[in-house]
Formats: structure tokens, sequence, C-alpha cells
């Protein structure tokens, strides 16, 4: 399923993709929970949500309050009963609004916490099978941005270059 409509533009690796369930994907990190899309070129990740038990706990009771807002409309319930939602409604959304900033933050700082301490080797099998299953117009040691003599010993020995070795995402 797609999620948004067009195409996306890596900031890292240039690659257009269109974000679908594939790219999708969460991380826990104690009471935290980051979601995020990725590139499937590159692996880079992109932040969409962080919530913690408190936030998730708004969620819930914001969703139940709608439902209640929903039922008022059709049963056409007294006015001062659908302002009550209302304000109710209004009082969860202001919370998570203040509370958004500092998680957002929380949740990029770990994002780019684990792209920092990731390697290029963790992720040339990524590479490889995106290059298998998208048209790129490159060769494959075009994509993984080998040089001819690299992609020959990688191919023998299964071992990348010395300059992608320790090189940082």
């Amino acid at each position: 399923m797609i999620l948004f409509n067009g195409t996306i533009d890596c900031n890292k690796c240039g690659q257009q993709f269109t974000v679908d369930d594939s790219c999708l994907g969460s991380i826990r990190d104690g009471d935290l929970e980051i979601q995020y899309f990725s590139c499937p070129a590159c692996g880079v990740k992109y932040h969409v949500l962080t919530t913690n038990g408190k936030m998730r706990e708004l969620i819930e009771q914001r969703k139940a309050v709608q439902l209640k807002i929903r039922l008022a409309r059709t049963k056409k319930f007294k006015e001062r009963t659908f302002k009550k939602y209302l304000r109710e409604y209004e009082r969860l959304k202001d919370e998570q609004e203040k509370m958004r900033p500092e998680l957002k933050a929380k949740g990029e700082r770990f994002l780019e916490y684990m792209q920092t301490t990731r390697t290029e080797a963790d992720s040339i099998d990524e590479k490889i099978e995106y290059w298998h299953t998208h048209e790129t117009g490159n060769t494959l040691s075009e994509f993984l941005k080998m040089t001819d003599e690299e992609y020959s010993d990688f191919i023998k020995t299964s071992k990348l270059p010395k300059r992608m070795e320790d090189k940082k995402e």
C-alpha cells in the first residue's frame, strides 16, 4: 500500500522512491517507540513519529473522545454534551502538542545515532536486494559505487573494499 502520493527524493543517495509498507519500520528504546520510513536504496531513516507511554495513552483517549463526538452527532445529543466532548478533545490535543517537540527531538537523535553507528557493510545486502528488485539504470558495480577491480574482488571474496569497510553511513 502506498502511503504518500508521489515520490520522495532521498537526501542521502538521491534515489527516488515511494513510501509503502515495505519502507516502514519502528524501533523501541525503553518507553520510546520511534516510527520511521527508510530509503530502500541506502537505508537512511526518516522520522515519522515518536511516542512514549503517556503519548500513546493520550492517543487512545483522543480516539475514544472522537467516537463519542461522532455518536453525539449521529444521535443528536444535547449541545452541552457535544461541547463537553469537544473541550475534552481539544484538551487532549493540546497536551499532545506540548509533548510532540521533545519526543520528536528524542526520536530524531536516536535515528541519527543508529545511522552513524551503522557501517557500509551493514547495508550492502539491502543495496544489492534493492538493485535486483528495482530498475536503477546502472550496473550493480555502478550502483554500489565500486570500481571494476573492487567489484571483481568483492564477487570473488565477498569482502568490501577497504575504503567501504571503515566508512560510516
